[in-house]
């Protein structure tokens, strides 16, 4: 499940990134969409923004976020 989670997480950064560029108006060369415009702006914030919460708030295992993980005995 760890390798979906980054996975997902840096998805969602590039396309958040890339959306952000096509947004500003940025000539990307394997980007050549119009359909966006300056819809790209919000759309990106919300990518990273997601990819940002998943990060911290997708759990793997108990303990994970507080640290509070016990070896196995």
């Amino acid at each position: 499940m760890a390798i979906l989670k980054w996975l997902l997480i840096a998805t969602l950064a590039v396309v958040g990134v890339l959306l952000l560029f096509n947004g500003l108006g940025t000539p990307l060369p394997f980007i050549a969409s119009k359909a966006l415009g300056t819809a790209g702006v919000p759309l990106g914030v919300v990518c990273i923004g997601a990819s940002i919460a998943i990060a911290y708030l997708w759990k793997n295992e108990p303990g994970e976020r507080d640290g509070s993980a016990q070896p196995p005995q």
